[in-house]
């Protein structure tokens, strides 16, 4: 999956909005992509993750 694929499955999620971060992750249909990539694409899962609006402590926290 590209950036740009990750960006259009972002845009076209429902309101994320009071949602947890597991939460934002299956509603943007971006879990599997996440969990494929969390061990050897950390950049890709990093880009994810913000994109999905986590901060950078809960970003390092989850990542390492």
């Amino acid at each position: 999956m590209t950036l740009d694929d990750i960006d259009r499955k972002i845009k076209n999620s429902p309101s994320l909005i009071g949602t947890t971060g597991n939460e934002r992750l299956v509603l943007s249909g971006l879990l599997e992509e996440f969990d494929a990539c969390k061990g050897n694409d950390k950049k890709k899962a990093k880009y994810i993750l913000e994109k999905l609006g986590f901060g950078i402590n809960d970003i390092n926290r989850i990542l390492s």
